[in-house]
């Protein structure tokens, strides 16, 4: 049973964000409790660009917990990247939400059928900020990324309703056996994988690589990865 696993897991009772557009919020009341009156504090919202969660729609997931590294299967998910809680539907459709104490998420992918893995815990990066990062690739080196979501807000003339806007940019992360530390360029982290070993050097020798493709981030952590 969902519930009974992800027992700290728990209604969103506190203030939240409506996206008025979604058909599914349009019957949605949370009322909370001032000084005895039942007041509504829901903050309605009109995104008008990008969305705060990632994937950006309820998706099959497995969560693994992080006390007792237990597995569960068959999850509605997604992942708020501002606040960094992860959001899942209950059976009866109810959307819940938690910080702890899950450890990791794989989303599946409806077309290719791949896993997606986010994960909070990099024991050896004791200077992250806290908040889920896109496994992109694990071996010798791990590969991942930091997904910023930057919020704007304006609210037209006359309307009740504040418009949002969320852009998305990303940092990237690498971890071996030493530490791990951030890659601004995909040039500075060919560059992080040649001190370690050296023999990394004709796998990557004239090859042109992009900072904007995440593809050429994993093909070059494989290529290392590779190496006997």
């Amino acid at each position: 049973m969902i519930i009974t696993a992800l027992i700290l897991i728990s209604p969103a009772s506190a203030q939240q964000t409506i996206n008025v557009d979604d058909p599914n919020n349009r019957n949605l009341v949370n009322l909370g409790g001032i000084n005895g009156e039942p007041v509504n504090m829901v903050r309605y919202m009109r995104i008008v660009e990008g969305s705060i969660f990632v994937p950006a729609d309820f998706t099959n997931s497995t969560i693994l917990i992080k006390d007792n590294k237990r597995l569960i299967n068959n999850v509605k998910a997604k992942l708020n990247i501002v606040d960094h809680t992860l959001h899942y539907l209950d059976e009866k459709g109810n959307e819940l939400f938690t910080r702890l104490p899950v450890e990791e998420i794989f989303f599946k992918d409806p077309v290719t059928g791949n896993s997606n893995v986010f994960s909070q815990t990099f024991e050896s990066c004791t200077h992250q900020k806290p908040g889920w990062y896109e496994v992109l690739e694990k071996g010798n080196i791990v590969l991942f990324r930091e997904i910023i979501k930057t919020v704007s807000e304006n609210k037209p003339y006359g309307s009740a309703t504040t418009e949002q806007k969320v852009a998305t940019s990303y940092k990237y992360w690498m971890q071996d056996i030493t530490g791990c530390i951030q890659v601004n360029k995909i040039n500075d982290f060919i560059t992080e994988l040649k001190k370690i070993n050296g023999a990394f050097e004709p796998a990557v020798a004239g090859q042109k690589y992009s900072d904007r493709k995440v593809e050429d981030w994993i093909t070059v952590a494989r290529k290392y990865n590779a190496l006997q």
